[in-house]
């Protein structure tokens, strides 16, 4: 198995695959003001456009990892992203802020075929010993674009309004479209035989919910990322409205905050073969867990400015870029065959994480920074004593065609 190289066209591909979902979130949020504005809704309803988002795609992981194990990844990733190409273009049509977010999830739907597909597919296709150091490559694209998501988005808002980013996204959309249509072939050479029923999914993620491995290393990234989503839901509206800043700023002020999560993501892969996967986690963690602290204890001390709310963010996504690509490789490399499933588990658990923390920023929104800095420490707290309570031995290694 894995003798034959995999193709530059086809991993150029899969790296723009795992890019939709993140992009399709990230790109927007610094015209959420906007958005509300638009349509008279106020910060909470519009808060739900990003946390049902996560939901949902989340919640569609769990179909179409398990999906693409049982019929190939090729179909599921077709439809999937269908989903998302007409989700996107409805948008654009929407006249109330309850269509637009309905779009929104469908939308979620289709992104999240993308990413779980593209993960399984890392899995197919490369030799396990390589699976963290590709899917550390992957992430870091994926980081890149995010970081400057926020950046392009705001421009485009502030040049054309909130609708130009979902223009940018369906042309993403058709760009995927086409290249899985014409330049990916099936890459799941095993089959699950599994039916794919109701019964039979919840057996198997049972089945994974009760593996520690799995566990250890798919909750606390669901809380980490449940600390940035916090961050991200709230900060829209509490630091453009308390600073008064301009989209356009926002925007940026956001990509410098992710830059941190670049730099975590190419020291994982520069670290892992020296201080290993465990370790890195660790450190991860542990930064996240300290750099949630210091932001609340900043707000404290210098009240609310750059200092407080957004500097010390930069060392927490730090933190998160070291955890990400080896939390994923751990949950999913024991598995084999079922890796579209282990994906999917990993997946939801990560975004329906995230989903919480931001209904409850939206929830507890108040106009100040005390709600969205206490969950997002309460967050780093849970993620740091998972970690070092959910102890397990490391797995024994996985033949690339076992279950």
């Amino acid at each position: 198995m894995h003798t034959k190289a995999v193709p530059a066209l086809v991993g150029f591909l899969v790296l723009f695959l795992s890019l939709a979902g993140e992009l399709s979130m990230q790109l927007y949020v610094p015209a959420l003001a906007e958005v509300a504005h638009a349509f008279g809704s106020d910060a909470a309803t519009a808060q739900a456009s990003l946390w049902v988002f996560l939901l949902g795609f989340g919640a569609g992981q769990l179909i179409f990892g398990p999906a693409s194990d049982r019929f190939g990844r090729r179909p599921v990733l077709m439809i999937g992203l269908l989903l998302y190409l007409g989700a996107t273009l409805a948008i654009l049509s929407m006249a109330s802020m309850a269509g637009f977010t309905a779009a929104r999830l469908v939308q979620a739907f289709g992104a999240c075929a993308s990413f779980v597909v593209a993960r399984a597919i890392v899995r197919d296709l490369y030799p396990l010993e390589r699976v963290p150091a590709v899917l550390a490559t992957i992430t870091l694209a994926v980081a890149l674009s995010v970081a400057l998501a926020p950046t392009v988005g705001g421009w485009l808002t502030g040049r054309w309004g909130w609708q130009a980013s979902f223009v940018f996204l369906a042309a993403l959309g058709s760009f995927l479209l086409l290249g899985a249509l014409f330049f990916l072939k099936e890459s799941n050479a095993q089959r699950a035989a599994t039916p794919l029923s109701m019964a039979a999914l919840a057996g198997s993620y049972a089945q994974l919910l009760r593996a520690p491995v799995f566990l250890r290393h798919a909750l606390p990234l669901g809380f980490v990322y449940g600390a940035m989503m916090a961050y991200v839901c709230a900060a829209p509206f509490v630091v453009r409205d308390l600073l008064g800043i301009t989209t356009q700023t926002l925007g940026l002020i956001f990509g410098g905050i992710l830059s941190g999560f670049i730099i975590g993501i190419l020291l994982s892969r520069l670290l892992v073969k020296r201080l290993g996967p465990d370790r890195l986690l660790s450190i991860g963690s542990a930064l996240v867990l300290a750099f949630a602290a210091v932001t609340a204890a900043a707000l404290i001390v210098w009240g609310f400015d750059l200092r407080s709310v957004v500097v010390p963010q930069v060392l927490l996504t730090l933190g998160a870029g070291l955890i990400l690509p080896n939390a994923v490789a751990g949950a999913i490399t024991p598995y084999g065959a079922r890796a579209g499933l282990a994906a999917a588990l990993v997946g939801f658990l990560q975004m329906a994480t995230g989903a919480a923390f931001g209904m409850l920023a939206g929830v507890l929104h108040d106009g100040s920074p005390q709600p969205m800095l206490a969950l997002q420490l309460t967050a780093a707290v849970v993620a740091f004593g998972l970690f070092k309570g959910l102890r397990a031995p490391a797995p024994a290694p996985v033949n690339a065609g076992s279950a």
